[in-house]
């Protein structure tokens, strides 16, 4: 978001952002307008620029296919020999490239008071529009490898402002994944949604009041402002800072009048409604060691009985076997066939051989994914192994069990 002759102007990220945390998006608003009561941001992610690069050269490679296969792309300039073209400017270029029925439009400038935005990709389709018989969906470049709710929110935005141009809603929206496939959404399913949305995040920026400061503890991310956020939370000795309580815990106890965790200690209230007593003895307990713990290395630590007949943690694994085999594998979520963004060439574990003639037998999983050839290097010619990773978390142990 940002000022333009005195009006704030909201881009489609400004929504996903109020989706993910209110919390980020009142600091968003509170650095616009208030720039001088305003923390400094976080410092900026390394990884995050990595991946912001390796996002421009996805939506590169799609613009490139789309050459290749000899379609008429208008590319919307950001400047004109050498003079940075304004939005107003670029808008115009977009409409021009419409109405003379360009097959791909790049960086097309859309917009709807008080939303703009630059869409990665405009594609012609067939269907009236007050254009001819022709209209234009939006195709959005993501690095994941599936759709997520934030990519949604943000092409319904950008189909709306589209709908102002050509007069007709597009019936599909297309998310350009990172692994090669795209995948098509009908509008209808989420339009309305993105409507909810956008109508709350509008309600909440007319109701902005620089003096209240919404409760951090009630998003689950803080965006560019989790050091504030962080520290806001650790000068408010919040119960949000008690390891495993909830949201709903948290609000049970602020209605009671706890609302630190060094209240939550010196009341040792008898009954509090909602809770149970032996939740509230687990949530006292666990605010006591880790008070007791503070600046203490290593950390304080009790060992929980284990409950007769309840199997949890390590217990959960099956009997000990002399053919056990353990793995100790480092997933990646932004590895996909063909590149890996630390430079390595993947490979697939299916295609490893492995000698484990020590434990007597091949051991097979149910699918491969791809790993860094730095993985190759605890691995000697024999018998073919499979893996299973969870891509989705940093570390992941296996137990691969022989049949």
């Amino acid at each position: 978001m940002y000022f333009e002759d005195q009006q704030l102007v909201y881009s489609p990220s400004d929504l996903t952002v109020f989706l993910d945390s209110s919390f980020a998006s009142w600091m968003e608003r509170l650095s616009k307008q208030c720039p001088q009561q305003a923390p400094a941001h976080d410092d900026e992610d390394e990884l995050n620029k990595l991946l912001q690069q390796r996002g421009y050269q996805h939506e590169d490679n799609l613009l490139a296919e789309f050459r290749a296969k000899g379609l008429d792309v208008v590319e919307i300039p950001e400047e004109l020999d050498g003079q940075k073209l304004s939005f107003a400017w670029r808008h115009q270029l977009t409409l021009e490239a419409m109405q003379c029925g360009a097959e791909v439009i790049f960086q097309g400038a859309l917009e709807l008071a008080p939303f703009r935005g630059y869409s990665d990709f405009l594609l012609k389709v067939p269907g009236a529009s007050k254009l001819g018989d022709y209209h234009y969906e939006v195709w959005d470049t993501k690095l994941a490898s599936k759709v997520k709710p934030y990519f949604v929110v943000q092409l319904c935005c950008y189909a709306e402002m589209l709908e102002r141009l050509q007069g007709v809603k597009p019936k599909h929206l297309v998310v350009a994944l990172g692994s090669g496939e795209q995948e098509t959404l009908k509008t209808e399913d989420y339009y309305y949604y993105y409507l909810a949305l956008k109508a709350r995040f509008l309600g909440e920026q007319a109701e902005f009041d620089p003096n209240k400061m919404p409760d951090p503890a009630d998003s689950k991310s803080h965006g560019c402002w989790s050091d504030f956020a962080a520290t806001l939370l650790e000068e408010r000795d919040h119960l949000s800072l008690i390891a495993n309580i909830t949201r709903s815990q948290v609000k049970k106890l602020n209605k009671a009048g706890i609302h630190s965790c060094q209240q939550l200690l010196d009341i040792e209230p008898s009954y509090i409604p909602g809770l149970n007593q032996q939740t509230l003895k687990t949530l006292r307990a666990q605010a006591g060691i880790q008070k007791a713990s503070a600046g203490q290395i290593p950390p304080l630590f009790k060992v929980k009985p284990l409950e007769q007949g309840k199997k949890m943690g390590l217990a959960l694994l099956p009997p000990h076997s002399d053919l056990d085999v353990f793995f100790d594998i480092e997933g990646f979520p932004w590895m996909r066939a063909g590149w890996s963004i630390c430079g390595a060439t993947p490979i697939l574990m299916s295609k490893v051989s492995a000698n484990l003639s020590i434990f007597g037998r091949t051991i097979v999983s149910r699918r491969s994914r791809p790993l860094p050839t730095s993985f190759a290097g605890c691995i000697s010619v024999g018998s073919v192994i499979r893996i299973c990773i969870s891509t989705t978390m940093p570390i992941m142990r296996l137990l691969l069990v022989a049949s």
